[in-house]
């Protein structure tokens, strides 16, 4: 009777710490796609704000932190009717897995 319940309960042992981790990761992974997406609409609304003032070149980044998450937002100036922006975005704890949102704005 023991072996039975011993042979039942060490894959269960084995499979609790996984999916604790698993879990963690994909809170962490959510939290870090939402706090990206607003960044990116943020950098949208920035860019739309200005629509009619753009005379530079180049790129203009900003880095942040919010919640644990950090990132940097690249704001780039392609020619005279198009600006590209970009979001890359981690988690503190897992700086290696990083998001990136990319859009495009014109000018027409």
């Amino acid at each position: 009777m023991v072996v039975i319940i011993s042979v039942g309960l060490i894959p269960i042992m084995n499979w609790a710490p996984l999916a604790i981790q698993t879990n963690i990761k994909v809170e962490q992974k959510t939290t870090v796609i939402f706090v990206a997406q607003e960044k990116i609409e943020d950098a949208k609304q920035r860019v739309l704000a200005n629509l009619f003032s753009w005379t530079a070149t180049g790129c203009n980044s900003e880095s942040w932190t919010l919640g644990g998450v950090e990132g940097l937002t690249d704001i780039c100036y392609d020619s005279s009717s198009l600006k590209n922006i970009t979001v890359n975005a981690w988690h503190n704890e897992s700086p290696a897995e990083v998001i990136a949102f990319n859009t495009k704005v014109a000018r027409r």
